[in-house]
């Protein structure tokens, strides 16, 4: 009898605990289609507390503006003579129009607004306010869904060392090669120390090394701020009309790159009106977009995420029936700056040469700077300035800015002016981007320097070199004309031409190029190319059909024309997955003739949990070719060290997770924990909050889990530690006495270990979840005080334990 009462109580309480305590109450609201108002609680004391000679009546009422309810209700007073009066801030949450001169909490006569009329149901408690939509504010609503962080002050960087590797191994005609590039990083929460290096055992020429380093710097971002600075090693940031240069010294710029959660083009927005509350509907080339309810009055549509095509359709439906219907083009473009957007750049430092081949090719007689910046100063608008000084007299300024015009079109232009070595120059720049049809876009540019114009890129170039034979760089081109026109005559099919010309020294280089596209079908594509030389008589043309019939597998046959050599191609590839995650096999090989001679090869792929593998085989004629790579990261954090695929732009180490938990991120399932609990997440998004569960399905039943929900932001390329407390947790149930010897009566709230709360049931029964060696329980006894109870455990192999009666006092 005493066991089945136990099973009994047992079985009651695990339903007990699984209970919202307010959940019976909360049985009997009725909430189907139901808007509940609330007293909204600031500045309703100041109308509470009545002056001496205030006698109006204070009353809270639900308001209607042209038949919309507002959500709160709303404190209004009423004189004597039945007059209304509202405060100056709630009448500015209805949307009506109050002057701005007039302070929040003063309180306006309604029948003194002009253009509105009321009515008021003392019945109802209901307050019907119409209104012309030329009286009510602009209604805004931000269809932007970023995941935006705002607060980074408890971001609890972890000290890691990273290393990225990538190993080659070669073996060609009997000789073997081996070949690397590591990446290694130690980051903290004052910024990242980074350098690469690259490892050749093939190098034969003695100027060449078998080490070389690539970049050494050290980087610190403030995402409040968004701006970095970095110490070593960088390209230089540079206006539109401007050249990069590789330097090695200090940079200051913004840091919107390393944070993806912020969208800086101006997006598409759009505004229209409603006589009466309406449903919108937003199209794009006769695709529903966006479908939602707006009040009456006017309205934006802000931030309207990167959508293709060039007519938006806005349809507006009221209770009515009536629909207005509102056609507007536009055309997006990521070269305007979203409103507000600021980007800069400074740098300063002294030029790099031979990157990748040296390691310390550095320029020390020379200090290049140079300062960049642009700005959104509305949608249409994206101003930009820039200048550039060296200490061997360079001097460079320059302007430049980009419009859109007649809502299809992109207007950009920008001049410079240089004096270098006694020498003035200057460069013009004009450009446009343009929707000319819906079928057909349209682009130029055009590009020219005048005397003998420089910039940073220039000078760094005449120092390295002084005679250029080869072909001339833009930096060094006196003309760029550039143009482009694409054509979808029918949906899935497009056709591009493009023309470009660069002027240097006298010579002119033309070339015309054509690509067409098209999907046939749902599995069948083809791709074509080609481009002729216009100056230099050289000819190339590349045709691809592509067959897809699902998206783990693919073929395509394709043939080439170089000149007068023809060559055929025939491919295809496969993965036992869709997406590139662990477990993932990838592999094909491909036959290639053109008619005196052959290649053929074989390839494939595999990602485990620690790296990737990945296997070529190749023949031409008689010669073969063996290839293999390999490719991960070894971290060192946490007091331990993992082994993974290569880590991106953020990491967490899941720490006391249980051995064998499921870990899982937005729903994707990342992988098993190890047999201490441990589980390295290699790519995660920087800046953006991130959730991480624990599925504890195949947790151990003797184990528990503080929590399994952890909500995290991390920043660039650096980590933090995520600790889930799982711990080895013991259950069982107690009895409770009094004094007397009597049982607790049931209901009573009982506190364990001053962290978990337990409820007593019937027969004085407790049930208890991580009981631990040395125990205390204190209970609520409300009006009789409270008691408690000491007791110790001595740890047993059983799951569910029954540990007796004790006495409260």
């Amino acid at each position: 009898m005493v066991q089945y009462s136990a099973k009994k109580v047992f079985i009651y309480f695990l339903l007990l605990s699984s209970l919202d305590h307010r959940g019976y109450a909360d049985s009997f609201i009725d909430s189907t289609d139901a808007i509940v108002p609330t007293v909204p609680p600031s500045g309703v004391a100041s109308l509470v507390s009545k002056k001496n000679d205030d006698t109006r009546t204070l009353l809270f009422l639900s308001i209607f503006v042209n038949q919309a309810a507002y959500k709160d209700l709303i404190a209004v007073k009423q004189d004597r003579a039945g007059k209304l009066y509202i405060r100056a801030q709630d009448l500015r949450l209805l949307r009506l129009l109050i002057n701005s001169s007039i302070a929040d909490n003063e309180l306006i006569p309604l029948d003194s607004i002009e253009g509105i009329s009321f009515s008021y149901s003392p019945n109802e408690q209901s307050l019907f306010i119409k209104a012309s939509p030329d009286q009510l504010s602009t209604y805004t609503f931000d269809l932007e869904t970023n995941n935006v962080s705002k607060n980074f002050e408890n971001i609890n960087t972890i000290n890691a060392l990273i290393l990225n590797y990538n190993i080659y191994t070669n073996y060609f005609n009997h000789h073997y090669a081996l070949t690397s590039n590591q990446d290694i990083t130690y980051s903290t929460n004052s910024g990242n120390l980074n350098t690469g290096f690259l490892y050749s055992n093939s190098t034969k020429d003695s100027q060449l090394q078998h080490f070389i380093r690539l970049d050494t710097k050290w980087q610190h971002i403030n995402p409040t701020k968004i701006s970095q600075y970095t110490i070593g090693d960088f390209n230089s940031n540079t206006t539109d009309w401007g050249s990069s240069t590789r330097l090695a010294g200090f940079q200051w710029s913004s840091a919107y790159s390393q944070r993806p959660d912020i969208i800086t083009t101006a997006m598409p927005s759009f505004s229209g009106s409603a006589v009466l509350p309406s449903t919108l509907d937003l199209y794009v080339n006769q695709q529903r977009i966006f479908s939602g309810n707006v009040p009456s009055g006017r309205f934006d549509i802000k931030q309207i995420p990167y959508i293709s095509g060039n007519e938006v359709t806005l349809v507006t439906t009221d209770e009515t029936g009536h629909q207005v219907i509102k056609k507007e083009p536009y055309y997006y473009s990521a070269k305007l700056l979203n409103t507000e957007i600021k980007e800069f750049s400074v740098d300063v430092g002294i030029p790099r040469y031979n990157y990748g081949l040296l390691s310390n090719n550095y320029n020390a007689h020379t200090v290049l700077s140079s300062g960049s910046f642009r700005y959104g100063y509305n949608p249409l608008i994206t101003l930009s300035g820039g200048s550039e000084v060296s200490t061997d007299g360079l001097i460079n300024l320059g302007m430049g800015g980009i419009t859109k015009f007649l809502g299809r079109s992109v207007f950009n232009t920008s001049i410079a002016m240089s004096h270098y070595k006694n020498n003035f120059g200057g460069l013009a720049q004009i450009g446009i981007d343009s929707q000319i049809s819906p079928t057909m876009t349209f682009n130029t540019s055009y590009q020219e320097t005048l005397n003998k114009y420089a910039n940073l890129a220039y000078v760094s170039e005449q120092k390295y070199q002084k005679n250029t034979d080869s072909f001339k760089s833009t930096a060094f081109a006196q003309k760029i004309l550039r143009a482009g026109i694409s054509y979808s005559p029918i949906p899935n099919y497009s056709l591009t031409l493009g023309y470009n010309q660069i002027s240097s020294d006298n010579s002119i280089n033309q070339l015309l190029s054509m690509n067409l596209n098209g999907n046939m079908s749902q599995n069948w594509s083809f791709y074509l190319s080609g481009y002729t030389g216009l100056t230099k008589k050289n000819n190339s043309a590349f045709l691809a059909v592509r067959y897809s019939p699902s998206m783990k597998f693919n073929a395509t046959t394709s043939t080439t024309l170089n000149d007068n050599t023809v060559s055929y191609r025939q491919e295809f590839s496969g993965s036992n997955i869709s997406n590139n995650r662990v477990g993932a096999f990838s592999g094909g090989g491909a036959i290639e003739s053109n008619g005196a001679s052959y290649d053929s090869s074989l390839y494939g792929s595999y990602m485990g949990n620690y790296n990737t593998i990945a296997g070529t085989y190749a023949e031409n004629n008689n010669n073969r070719q063996v290839a293999v790579s390999l490719s991960g990261s070894v971290i060192a954090a946490s007091r331990k060290i993992f082994f993974a695929n290569q880590i991106g732009n953020g990491f967490a180490i899941v720490n006391n997770a249980g051995p064998k938990s499921q870990v899982l991120n937005g729903g994707v399932n990342l992988g098993q924990t190890d047999a201490k609990g441990k589980f390295l997440i290699t790519n995660l998004n920087p800046y953006q909050t991130q959730f991480i569960y624990i599925d504890p399905t195949n947790l151990p039943l003797d184990w528990s889990l503080n929590s399994t929900e952890k909500s995290t932001i991390i920043g660039y390329k650096q980590g933090v530690n995520l600790d889930f407390g799982a711990h080895e947790s013991a259950k069982g149930l107690i009895k409770i006495i009094d004094k007397s010897g009597r049982v607790i009566a049931p209901g009573y709230a009982v506190l364990v270990n001053g962290k978990d709360s337990a409820i007593v049931g019937y027969d004085g029964q407790v049930f208890l979840e991580n009981i631990q060696k040395n125990n205390i329980l204190l209970v609520d006894l409300l009006d009789k005080g409270e008691c408690t109870i000491e007791f110790s455990y001595a740890k047993s192999k059983k799951l569910f334990n029954m540990l007796g009666t004790y006495m409260c006092k």
